[in-house]
């Protein structure tokens, strides 16, 4: 997922789950949809996620053997590590993987918010029944 789209669809999951006295049945209604289409947007990011991560690790085997038959006669960890991180496509791909975790940390936050929220209607479909004197 792009940064634009990512962008879009937090504006998209801030409208969707405001809820109020006048859309509460509604808001309801979709809430199991809603969990499916983001747990199943979350499986996909996190597959992502983890292919990212498995790339960035075999480059980093790859540059770490390298380095360590190469001219310079590098044997320890810490002398190597320095030049692997400073590889210009090990950065890059850190600041993805930087940014795909944000995007699944905040489908896990989302996810975490739909199963909560079902407290959240309770609570108002409570309030409207005390002011009517239902209850």
């Amino acid at each position: 997922m792009d940064r634009k789209t990512f962008d879009e669809l937090k504006n998209h999951t801030n409208t969707k789950f405001e809820f109020n006295r006048e859309n509460i049945l509604e808001k309801s209604m979709s809430l199991f949809s809603s969990y499916s289409y983001y747990h199943d947007l979350f499986i996909e990011e996190l597959k992502i996620l983890k292919t990212m991560k498995h790339d960035r690790d075999k480059l980093y085997g790859i540059l770490y053997a390298d380095l360590r038959r190469g001219p310079l006669d590098m044997r320890h960890k810490t002398e190597i590590e320095p030049h692997i991180f400073s590889n210009e496509n090990y950065y890059r791909m850190s600041l993805k993987i930087t940014d795909q975790e944000t995007i699944v940390k905040y489908l896990e936050d989302v996810l975490d918010f739909i199963k909560k929220s079902s407290f959240h209607i309770s609570n108002i479909v409570s309030l409207i029944k005390m002011e009517r004197g239902i209850e």
